[in-house]
């Protein structure tokens, strides 16, 4: 057989045999496209399309996606998940949170497979390592009744910012990877997911992490940013502002000193905006 014909065969045996990012197996049929974010929130949101890709180092207006998910996976599973989170933003996150704090019910590992599953798809869009999600893999899909030991869900408030005496409110959902503070040694799993006002920080920690360094980065984080423990045992979580000290402006500049590539130029500003009349600049604060 020639040799050409020889590798055309391989070539779409390659392309039919896939592995689902999720479940793991294998698919005879062409893997689907997964949203970074459920397309619900694209739809509520249309100007939340511009964002800042990571992993290519460009801002974009469009939505972020993956193409490497069965379609059980995508359409069932995830689907359940992507559900639920739509009730949560129906009843909460449809406003911001100013100065009243807000008493917010939830089931916590729904919440949580959700939380682990967006940061997964965003690690995987953009470009990041992702391989500590693997170990999740199985909570995420159901297959598992609790995550593994050493992993916390926080909550925070996304505070809206004044600056030269306009109000920024956080009009913004993102997926990223956080930074151990002060070069110091961080969780293994250290994400976080926030849908404009409510922020969730997902840490997780491998056995060899011992409690009294488990304890010590949480108390750090929790002391620069104002962060709380959302408790596994209860349903219920209060959103308060006045604890945070997570403030937009000042987080989206940080992210920026952290990455200058962040920074928009004014052609591109000119660019987007064209797209949506709605985006503005956001001011950096040094």
């Amino acid at each position: 057989m020639p040799e050409r014909v020889i590798g055309n065969i391989c070539k779409e045996m390659s392309e039919n045999m896939r592995v689902c990012s999720f479940c793991k197996q294998e698919q005879q049929e062409v893997l689907t496209k997964e949203h970074v974010f459920p397309n619900f929130l694209y739809k509520k949101y249309p100007d939340y399309k511009f964002g800042f890709n990571g992993g290519t180092g460009k801002h974009t207006f469009s939505m972020d996606q993956v193409k490497d998910v069965c379609k059980n996976c995508n359409n069932v599973i995830l689907s359940n998940l992507d559900n639920y989170v739509k009730q949560l933003c129906d009843k909460y996150f449809g406003k911001f949170i100013f100065n009243e704090p807000v008493e917010f019910q939830y089931d916590y590992h729904l919440l949580l497979r959700w939380i682990l599953k967006v940061s997964y798809n965003a690690a995987r869009a953009y470009k990041t390592p992702y391989h500590e999600f693997e170990r999740y893999l199985p909570y995420i899909m159901g297959q598992q009744d609790k995550p593994q030991p050493f992993t916390l869900l926080l909550g925070n408030v996304m505070k809206t910012s004044e600056y030269n005496g306009e109000l920024f409110t956080p009009n913004i959902f993102a997926a990223s990877y956080l930074f151990p503070l002060n070069g110091e040694r961080g969780p293994d799993l250290f994400r976080m997911v926030y849908i404009r006002s409510y922020a969730f920080i997902v840490m997780g920690w491998t056995e060899d992490v011992n409690v009294f360094e488990r304890q010590r980065q949480l108390d750090n984080y929790i002391k620069q940013f104002g962060a709380s423990v959302i408790d596994e045992q209860k349903n219920f979580y209060l959103f308060n502002p006045s604890q945070s000290k997570f403030d937009y402006l000042a987080y989206r500049s940080l992210q920026t000193k952290i990455d200058p590539r962040r920074r928009i130029t004014k052609d591109e500003l000119n660019y987007f905006t064209s797209k949506h009349n709605k985006l503005r600049e956001i001011p950096y604060i040094e």
